[in-house]
């Protein structure tokens, strides 16, 4: 009786909507603020989770239950509430064990990641804004992170130098191209002086390059801006 109470103190103060069925899918009890996801009252305590309506669309819910309950394996999903402004969680479904270490149904919890999900949104529209600026640029651009390793490259890039994303991305800028941009300047740049500096602006260096097809230097103007990364 003691740990009951224990029990349900617990789940009456946690703020993380928790639904804990038997092995039939019937409820045994829940936490408050599980009423944001679904219609629930004490009394449907022993009810069929099918019968209960909710506030968000989870078409496999019933169906990731029974396959947690028979393949004892976890299952998570993102779901959004039916809302003007949807809130986004992720559903975690987990065998529910006992202190004797027998199943005895499922425990499904919900963690609110409304927040996270719209950085990176935020991120991801500012990455594409970014490449379609980037693409629009008719000079080569490399884009580098801190280590020199090629983040991105714009076509004008791949048709001047001859090669393709698989050959440029994730590569340190210093092994493509057959090592043609290993360039004692460049790196003595890249690796000594660049790193200590929050900018650097429009520092040129020439150099030849053998798989142009042109006997033209080309130009190299290096810049450096610090970006901002979402937590």
């Amino acid at each position: 009786m003691e740990t009951t109470d224990v029990l349900d103190n617990l789940l009456s103060s946690t703020g993380i909507a928790t639904l804990f069925l038997d092995a039939e899918f019937r409820i045994k009890r829940f936490t408050p603020v599980t009423n944001r996801l679904f219609n629930l009252i004490s009394t449907d305590v022993g009810r069929p989770i099918s019968d209960i309506s909710r506030k968000f669309r989870d078409p496999d819910l019933l169906t990731d239950a029974k396959a947690v309950l028979e393949r004892l394996t976890p299952i998570d999903k993102e779901i959004f509430t039916e809302e003007a402004k949807p809130v986004c969680y992720v559903r975690y479904i987990r065998p529910f064990r006992t202190n004797d270490n027998r199943i005895d149904g499922v425990v499904i919890t919900f963690l609110d990641i409304t927040e996270r999900k719209d950085r990176e949104i935020l991120v991801q529209r500012a990455r594409s804004f970014a490449e379609a600026i980037v693409n629009t640029i008719h000079e080569p651009l490399l884009i580098l992170d801190k280590r020199q390793k090629v983040v991105s490259a714009n076509p004008a890039f791949y048709k001047t130098f001859r090669t393709d994303a698989k050959a440029t991305e994730g590569l340190s800028v210093f092994d493509i191209g057959n090592g043609q941009w290993n360039i004692p300047i460049v790196r003595t740049l890249l690796e000594d002086i660049i790193p200590g500096q929050d900018e650097f602006n429009d520092y040129e260096v020439t150099q030849e390059f053998a798989d142009i097809g042109t006997k033209e230097r080309a130009h190299i103007r290096l810049n450096k801006r610090e970006s901002k990364q979402y937590s």
